[in-house]
């Protein structure tokens, strides 16, 4: 199936465009993204629905792939293993948390921790997209610290456990994607801009 989107796909935009083989490369792998993305969320959101979470989970994604597009981070090698971590990370870790009582104490434990895995570690590249642009980078580490900074103001500010909860799970699902210990356990290479400047 997902070998007629992208054929399909490629074909029409080389009849629109016409591309050199580098960036046919680039869209193909933007369109593959896009694909494996989709079936992910459909897939996840069905499964939300079986178990009466769709809420919790659709806002667990908005919250954790906006801060996501700034942090980046891991991306696992095979798609089960992105599956049932997907499934794990949105459907059963929301309904633990909207039902988790935090003191105010833990939530700024728990926050310290994540701002400063942001100021460490954000944004962490993958190897199949090398985060190479130094100033590209550093907008995107400026861009991570501002939204977790507004997302903890938030989780303090509003009153709604619900919402502020997930929020919080959002910001540490993302804070654990960026992390070098994650890279290391799913053994997948960490600041990849490095090897691609050797590689240069």
């Amino acid at each position: 199936m997902k070998e007629i989107f992208l054929n399909k796909s490629i074909n029409l935009l080389m009849k629109q465009y016409n591309y050199d083989e580098d960036t046919l490369d680039r869209v193909k792998y933007g369109l593959e993204l896009i694909y494996v993305t989709l079936s992910k969320i459909i897939v996840i959101l069905i499964i939300s629905l079986i178990f009466n979470l769709f809420k919790e989970t659709l806002l667990t994604l908005i919250f954790t792939n906006f801060i996501r597009m700034f942090a980046y981070g891991l991306h696992a090698k095979k798609s089960w293993h992105c599956y049932i971590s997907s499934i794990i990370s949105f459907v059963f870790l929301p309904y633990l948390f909207v039902n988790i009582s935090f003191s105010i104490i833990q939530k700024v434990i728990i926050c310290f921790c994540i701002l400063l895995s942001m100021i460490l570690y954000a944004p962490a590249d993958t190897y199949k997209r090398p985060l190479v642009n130094e100033n590209h980078r550093k907008k995107l580490k400026q861009n991570s610290i501002l939204i977790t900074s507004i997302y903890i103001i938030l989780i303090f500010k509003i009153k709604f456990y619900f919402i502020t909860n997930l929020m919080l799970l959002s910001l540490i699902i993302q804070s654990f994607l960026i992390n070098p210990f994650i890279y290391k356990l799913f053994d997948l290479p960490y600041n990849n801009y490095k090897s691609y400047k050797k590689d240069c």
